[in-house]
């Protein structure tokens, strides 16, 4: 045991005076530094950066010249951060990407350096590297190494990242207390030595902690700065993900709203992690990496992210069946250039395309000056860096380079993805606590944009010049303009992709006709009711209050004018009966009170209404009294029946419509919509029927409901539970596999594979039923606390101890095959699921388009998915 820091002898001998050979160098290296220092700084255009620079070559040279022994005493006195001068900073208050009135950093104490969520042997940090040989022989303190893998792989899993990252930057910052900033800041790792002012406890040579390494202190200064110790900013709680497009850390947020403060926060947490995972990727050995390299690193990243973008006439690879030039293929491509973009801090943007007319718009959500870095590093001449402390018109620069060579690197992505793309919008927003500000905004066109050298972007006003950009460049840094457009401009948005489904008269191009079904829109159309509910608000605008003179008589008039004489016998049997109503008085006369009995006021809507409410209250046998009472007549006299010349259909989505149309050939009959209240009525019936124990006819209805609803998963699950009641367990089975093998979205995949649980393990089929189960839960996460409690009733009834364990893909895969158990979904559902979402898009119809998307991002939440759906503009308020 010795006391802590080395012995007199060996301290006297490495503060020895050097020697006059090492004087004359170091003196020469001084005028040396100083004399190309004054060379840079006049090579510099900006003033505070030619000061930085000029001070940080200066001072590197001079620190060359001083003594061992001078820089021995600043060391013992110093207990500064490894950034020079720098001091360790919190979030700030909402501060704009340029603004005169700028918020103060204040100063955020250091928490405890004792943390209690976790041993220090367990934490985040560090493992034993080799140790350094001294110039004496005997050996130095030992260095640290940050497994990155391990690193990351622990906060991917961890349910509190953020209180890992408190207890690495913790354990850091103390280990580096132990040995003195200062010291670690030496070239030769073996002359560093612990501070006598830590601690005066004494420490066995191989029980003294490790010497941080240099990425180690890069993210534990970073960490401090974010603001993740300051006690007056809350942070929500987070998980760490890493897409697989990027491969990038991010902090996916898992509540509503946040305090900007903690936005700050999130972001520089982010760009901190992002910033030691490029170190990783990029240096040799990244555990020889100093904390400066790793910051230059970051530097020259954020300066030169338009590296990634490819000459805008490359042509892209797109897989099979995938429409060139079309919606979905440029929308697919944007997607997953934003999701793959190799990039220093978070990027989120909104964005339309109109490939018609040529046009992208996008709108992007620019970085706060307040999460570049607090400092930053300059070039000296002994090839090292020195790191000085940025002031905020630094950061705004910084923050104005980097939102301009963003919007040159989405702009060439955009025109890349097609050739019909002639122009490109792009909008710079930044969004703070209290105010919203575009920086820029500006309309790249083709043709210029072909010749601009993304080479060099080092002048980035020369290169936005031709374009004419809305911007507004003081003092090096951008200003809030007026922004020059709006994602929801007709160019971007034409208003017939939301047209009426059903009353379109659009014809598809060939290619989209086959893919979809139909050679014309509206045979996607699923909704018998839209025309009637398109002539219902032409009447609504059109009818007066009852108070006014002659009311009646004029909301007559006007409801016959509109919808008497239509060729839809259903309108004109609710104008007739709405006008009935009012002569007789049986409604009031309001507005909304006429437009309700026009759209239900109908047998069937009042019959399913009343049953409704009967079956809420237990009364199943009045529930079926009025459903008989309402069916009866419809199906004695076969309203709804199939002829060789017409197909009766129900369909509940624009999904199940597609495909209908694909899988289901109509053979030449003309395919007519069967009204919602005939499907609903039915299902009440069978509920009902089976509420009174009366199974045959429950059976009748279900069986109507898979007639004429095909590919309705609800439809056959009524059926199945028809099939089970009556005891016909090998019908249900059947069903179930015709099921599996159509259904293509997860509730019904989910659902169809825990019925079929039930029914293996009912059969004795205890391996099929748990991989039924197994399924269930992949499909359907929400059912996984009731499949555990019958995985535990079916391990205790079996005495199977492993039933709960989770089967390998390739046991899964065996055991269904075995069974004759559908993988769903199929690949043959898949195949036309994908070929029918493309078209869609491409063909512009957007109600459609949009089902499929958001079925697909169901199924796999995949971002460049996600982003796709998220370009699609809402329903326009003009139609």
């Amino acid at each position: 045991m010795r006391l802590l820091g080395r012995t007199d002898t060996q301290k006297n001998r490495e503060t020895s005076a050097p020697t006059m050979k090492s004087h004359l160098k170091k003196a020469i290296l001084w005028v040396l530094g100083i004399t190309a220092a004054l060379g840079i700084a006049r090579l510099v255009p900006n003033n505070e950066l030619a000061i930085a620079v000029l001070l940080g070559v200066v001072g590197g040279a001079v620190s060359a010249y001083v003594l061992p022994q001078a820089k021995h005493k600043a060391a013992l006195a110093s207990k500064s951060c490894a950034v020079d001068d720098a001091k360790t900073t919190g979030a700030v208050e909402a501060t704009e990407l340029a603004t005169d009135d700028t918020s103060k950093r204040k100063d955020v104490s250091h928490p405890p350096l004792n943390p209690n969520t976790t041993d220090a042997n367990q934490t985040l940090s560090s493992t034993e590297a080799p140790v350094v040989a001294e110039d004496d022989g005997e050996p130095a303190y030992r260095r640290s190494q940050l497994d990155f893998t391990e690193f990351t792989k622990k906060l991917l899993e961890s349910p509190d990242p953020l209180g890992e990252l408190k207890l690495f930057a913790a354990e850091v910052r103390e280990r580096e207390n132990f040995y003195g900033a200062l010291a670690l800041e030496e070239a030769d790792l073996s002359e560093a030595e612990p501070n006598d002012t830590v601690s005066q406890l004494e420490y066995a040579k191989d029980e003294e902690p490790l010497l941080p390494c240099g990425v180690e202190l890069f993210l534990a200064h970073r960490l401090y700065e974010s603001g993740l110790f300051d006690e007056k900013i809350e942070l929500p709680h987070i998980r760490v993900v890493r897409p697989h497009a990027s491969g990038m850390l991010y902090l996916r947020i898992e509540q509503g709203q946040l305090p900007y403060s903690a936005i700050l926060t999130i972001l520089r947490i982010e760009a901190a992690l992002n910033a030691l995972r490029f170190a990783y990727s990029y240096f040799e050995d990244p555990q020889d990496a100093s904390e400066e390299d790793v910051a230059v690193l970051q530097q020259r990243i954020t300066s030169s992210i338009v590296a990634q973008a490819a000459a805008i006439d490359t042509p892209i690879e797109l897989p099979d069946g995938v429409e060139p030039d079309g919606e979905w293929a440029v929308r697919n491509y944007i997607s997953t250039a934003i999701e793959s973009f190799q990039l220093p801090y978070r990027l989120t943007a909104s964005w339309r395309t109109n490939v018609a007319d040529g046009n992208v718009a996008i709108e992007i959500q620019l970085i706060p000056s307040d999460v570049f870095p607090n400092s930053w590093a300059v070039p000296m001449l002994n090839d090292k860096s020195k790191r000085v402390q940025t002031t905020k018109q630094m950061r705004c620069q910084m923050a104005s380079a980097y939102a301009i060579r963003l919007a040159l690197l989405l702009a060439a992505s955009a025109f890349r993805a097609s050739s019909k793309i002639k122009h490109v919008w792009i909008a710079g927003i930044l969004d703070t606590s209290s105010r919203h500000d575009c920086y820029l905004s500006v309309d790249f066109d083709r043709w210029r944009f072909a010749k601009t050298e993304l080479d060099h972007t080092d002048d980035l006003e020369k290169i936005m010049r031709p374009f004419c950009p809305v911007i507004r460049l003081e003092d090096g840094f951008l200003r809030p303009v007026t922004q020059s457009f709006s994602l929801a401009e007709e160019r971007f948005c034409p208003r017939r992709r939301y047209e009426s489904v059903s009353m379109s008269t659009r014809k598809l191009p060939k290619h989209l006709a086959h893919a979809l079904g139909t050679d014309h829109v509206s045979g996607l159309a699923i909704q018998e009711s839209e025309k009637r509910e398109a002539i219902a608000d032409d009447i609504l605008r059109r009818l007066v209050a009852p108070v006014r003179k002659n009311a009646t008589q004029h909301n007559v008039h006007t409801i016959l004018e509109l919808a008497g004489d239509d060729p839809d016998p259903s309108v004109r049997s609710a104008a007739e009966r709405t006008a009935n109503a009012l002569v007789r008085g049986s409604i009031d006369g309001e507005p909304q009170s006429v437009v309700e009995e026009f759209m239900t006021g109908d047998v069937l809507s009042r019959a399913c209404e009343f049953a409704r409410r009967a079956l809420q209250a237990h009364n199943a046998s009045g529930a079926l009294e009025v459903l008989r009472a309402a069916l009866e007549p419809l199906d004695a006299a076969g309203t709804y029946a199939d002829s060789p010349q017409v197909e009766w259909r129900f369909f509940s989505s624009f999904v199940d419509r597609a495909l209908y149309n694909r899988i289901h050939k109509a053979n030449g009959r003309s395919l007519m919509l069967i009204p919602d209240t005939y499907y609903n009525a039915h299902v009440l019936a069978v509920m009902a029927e089976l509420a009174e124990g009366h199974v045959g006819r429950a059976t009748e209805h279900a069986r109507e409901l898979v007639r004429i609803a095909p590919l309705d998963a609800h439809a056959k699950l009524q059926l199945i539970r028809c099939l089970e009641a009556s005891g016909n367990d090998k019908a249900a089975v059947e069903l179930l596999t015709q099921l599996l093998k159509e259904a293509h979205d997860p509730q019904a995949v989910g659902t169809a594979y825990y019925r079929m649980a039930f029914f293996q393990w009912k059969q004795g089929n205890i391996l099929a039923a748990r991989a039924c189960y197994q399924m269930a839960t992949q499909f359907v996460p929400a059912a996984m606390p009731t499949i555990a409690m019958e995985l535990t009733a079916l391990s205790m009834q079996t005495g199977i101890k492993d039933a709960r364990e989770p089967l390998s893909p390739t046991e899964l895969h065996h055991i269904l095959e075995t069974h004759h158990i559908p993988e769903s979904p199929t690949d043959e559902m898949s195949g036309v699921f994908m070929e029918c979402a493309q078209a869609s898009l491409d063909a512009e119809v957007f109600p459609v388009a949009r089902n499929f998307l958001s079925t697909l991002a169901s199924f796999t939440p995949d971002d460049i998915i996600v982003g796709m759906m998220n370009s699609l503009e809402s329903f326009p308020d003009s139609l």
